[in-house]
């Protein structure tokens, strides 16, 4: 089976997988759905398989809705997703994987990003981005991809707001602007 036509499966499955309309039939689950009921409590883990067999994700469902930590496979059985639910939400560490490595960590609460969220590649860290509720807000960063600081700048509710600086390869400073509410009110501002 070709690759897109595994992705295009593995993009439908999950779709189905996440809806809320589970009335406790094995109907309601994704097609290749195995449920097994293991809790007292009504937590049942479910497994989806592909046509082929191989797993492509798998996690609880509590009362209908994700609840727990659901895992997402490539085709060769590498994870490329580990999210954490509570009650259908988002909510806790949200990690992602490309041919085995991870390229991104994130925090979520009540489904809206909420924290640190890190990019990565083969060489290191790209960006760090923090969150509040789903918007940018505090210091976040940009690095080359060898891992040295390239861009620097403060956000408050989503907005540049503050001083912006940026780093040549060799870690020094290149040059700053400061930012006031979003709009540039200083170039290469001096800085005590």
């Amino acid at each position: 089976m070709s690759k897109i036509k595994i992705l295009i499966l593995i993009v439908i499955v999950f779709t189905l997988g996440c809806q809320d309309s589970y009335v406790g039939s094995i109907a309601n689950y994704p097609i290749g759905a195995e449920i097994t009921a293991y809790d007292q409590e009504g937590l049942e883990k479910v497994i989806v398989r592909d046509l082929n067999g191989s797993i492509i994700s798998e996690g609880d469902f509590l009362d209908g809705v994700n609840h727990g930590v659901w895992i997402e496979y490539d085709d060769k059985g590498a994870p490329l997703s580990i999210k954490s639910y509570f009650m259908g939400s988002l909510q806790g560490v949200t990690l992602e994987f490309e041919n085995g490595a991870m390229i991104s960590r994130s925090s979520y609460k009540n489904n809206q990003l909420n924290g640190l969220t890190m990019t990565f590649n083969n060489r290191g860290k790209l960006s760090e981005v923090n969150y509040v509720n789903g918007v940018i807000h505090g210091i976040n960063k940009k690095f080359y991809q060898g891992g040295t600081l390239m861009e620097e700048a403060n956000y408050v509710n989503g907005v540049i707001d503050g001083l912006a600086k940026w780093y040549g390869e060799d870690g020094t400073l290149s040059f700053q602007y400061l930012y006031e509410n979003g709009k540039l009110v200083d170039q290469n501002p001096e800085v005590e």
